[in-house]
């Protein structure tokens, strides 16, 4: 049976993630931990991730309109994914900008 560890608590773009993950893989999404792997450990097929796409995208805003093509390379681990948001600006509505550093041209 797999145990889950409390994830990032500051991070609003990661509790997003968590948040979406959990609801479209029917965990509890303050549980998962960046380490956790989408395909081995939480079960997620390719329907799973179309839905996952979906519900980032109404959580999240600064991302556009995110592609599966865009997403599977990123697609890892809980915190492959969250790295991958906000290097493409995600941001929560009514938070500030994620934590995460920020990559200067």
């Amino acid at each position: 049976m797999l145990t889950l560890t409390r994830g990032q608590d500051d991070d609003p773009v990661a509790l997003a993630v968590q948040a979406a993950v959990g609801q479209v893989g029917g965990y509890s999404g303050e549980d998962l931990v960046p380490q956790l792997r989408l395909y081995e450990d939480l079960g997620f097929d390719s329907v799973m991730i179309m839905e996952l796409k979906n519900r980032l995208e109404e959580r999240l805003t600064g991302i556009g309109q995110l592609t599966v093509q865009d997403l599977l390379p990123r697609l890892s681990s809980v915190g492959d994914l969250v790295s991958f948001l906000c290097e493409q600006g995600a941001a929560v509505p009514g938070h500030a900008v994620s934590g995460h550093e920020e990559r200067t041209a």
